[in-house]
């Protein structure tokens, strides 16, 4: 097996690449994180709602991937889900709360990346116009799970 090759230095462009990378990192989270969900809601009426999430940060680790690499860098590998717990959890409310609360720090990171004055226009155009309005979709969704689930039990 071949070593991995490191990634070449982006010396000026380190802030911006390191951010965007934490974002990568957040959103291979995601996905582990919701690939999670899913299991626990297969024949459940939120599960086709969970999957449009997940593939929302998918289509995200995508967007995020390609800016890394336009910057000359390598996108790190994910690091696990954000809500271990979920394995141990038969309660989708709980489960959905999680989520929901996931979700709203991960909006919180992206505003906060994209007000760093080291990101360029570009990567911060991409961010608004692809991948926040998923994010707020994202939390409306869950919102609106999360308030059914409480109407039936």
């Amino acid at each position: 097996m071949k070593p991995a090759t490191p990634a070449a230095d982006p010396g000026p462009l380190a802030p911006p690449v390191g951010a965007l990378n934490a974002l990568c990192q957040y959103e291979a989270a995601a996905v582990e994180t919701y690939d999670q969900a899913l299991k626990r809601f297969e024949d459940h009426p939120f599960y086709a709602d969970l999957r449009t999430i997940r593939y929302h940060h998918e289509t995200a680790a995508g967007v995020l991937r390609d800016h890394v690499r336009n910057f000359g860098s390598e996108p790190p590998p994910g690091f696990g889900p954000w809500v271990v717990l979920l394995v141990d959890q038969s309660n989708p409310e709980t489960i959905l709360a999680s989520l929901h609360e996931a979700e709203e720090q991960g909006v919180n990171e992206y505003e906060r990346v994209m007000q760093a004055e080291e990101l360029p226009q570009e990567c911060r155009f991409a961010l608004r116009s692809e991948v926040l309005p998923h994010c707020h979709e994202d939390l409306d969704t869950l919102a609106a799970m999360i308030s059914a689930s409480a109407k039936k039990g």
